[in-house]
């Protein structure tokens, strides 16, 4: 009896090391197949050109707080993908783009053309986005417009957010701002507590 019992288990064992290596193929041979990832995600701060011309540009309604957006660039497919927090996470704007030169791009949609160029900060990769061909026209013309009294508000810029996709900014967006919403109340009630001298 004891014998049979432990030629069941020495079994058992080589046959669930076998196929744990089979497995173990399978996932190697399939993690080959995959290609590196060929989009980049941006988050796109909270001011004027992002809350007015770029949801004006979109088609979407402008909201009455500012709010974030990201912004998805997928080389492979020659498309960019724009969410807002006060979207539901199907509800991404998705885009065709033509490639002007290398790092510059154009979107033509609505009879308006937004540019969006690619460039370094230090060692930050950043996107500007403006209307202008001229803002994006050199390493130069991204820097002044950056530094003009147009910033924020006919051009803005968004900050590469390695090893992220759109749905994982969304979800931070949406965090951030339910965050926002607790501080704003604990602040009135605080304050509240202080008038009635509690």
């Amino acid at each position: 009896m004891y014998r049979i019992l432990l030629v069941a288990m020495c079994l058992l064992i080589f046959l669930c090391k076998d196929k744990q290596s089979e497995n173990e193929i399978k996932g190697k041979s399939s993690n080959e197949n995959i290609q590196p990832r060929q989009f980049s995600i941006y988050g796109i701060p909270d001011n004027e050109f992002t809350n007015a011309s770029l949801r004006d540009f979109v088609g979407s309604p402008r909201p009455n707080n500012r709010l974030e957006a990201c912004l998805e660039i997928s080389e492979e497919n020659k498309l960019i993908r724009i969410i807002y927090s006060d979207f539901k996470s199907s509800e991404s704007k998705n885009l065709s783009f033509n490639i002007v030169k290398e790092s510059v791009y154009s979107v033509e949609y609505s009879g308006k053309t937004l540019y969006l160029r690619k460039y370094m900060q230090g060692s930050r990769s950043r996107l500007l986005l403006t209307f202008s061909h001229d803002n994006v026209d050199s390493e130069q013309s991204v820097q002044a417009a950056l530094e003009s009294e147009k910033a924020g508000i006919s051009v803005t810029y968004g900050t590469e957010l390695k090893g992220k996709n759109l749905d994982r900014c969304y979800l931070e967006m949406l965090q951030k701002v339910e965050f926002q919403k607790e501080q704003k109340t604990f602040g009135e009630e605080e304050a509240k507590r202080h008038r009635e001298g509690k």
